[in-house]
């Protein structure tokens, strides 16, 4: 399966040792379609869904098993803190990625669409 991945799950983020513990396969960079929007939660981000505004959130895409996304299920703490759902890319291919599903009071988005770490 393919999954997006914005944040601390990205090459040279915090997180990425848990994508190779799992053998995922980078497979290429990513932005989604401009409903999608990167926002500053804490000290990780979230992406939201929302046709309102133009955006577009920039990321990695990987090869990785359904063993791998339940694992990751844990981690992001679906389907509470995050929920995982299939979004578009620019180019039109479909991906999993993990939607923010909490409200978004005191968080500030992030215009570039690019984490980059807090």
């Amino acid at each position: 399966m393919k999954f997006f991945c914005y944040g601390s799950l990205k090459r040279g983020q915090t997180a990425h040792h848990f994508l190779e513990s799992h053998n995922a396969v980078f497979v290429r960079e990513a932005v989604t379609t401009p409903d999608y929007h990167l926002y500053d939660i804490s000290w990780f981000p979230g992406v939201v869904l929302d046709e309102s505004m133009e955006g577009g959130v920039h990321g990695e895409v990987y090869e990785v098993s359904s063993d791998c996304l339940d694992q990751m299920d844990r981690y992001e703490g679906a389907p509470h803190l995050f929920r995982r759902e299939t979004i578009t890319l620019e180019d039109g291919e479909e991906v999993i990625a993990y939607l923010f599903n909490q409200g978004l009071d005191g968080c500030q988005r992030v215009e570039s669409g690019v984490w980059n770490g807090s």
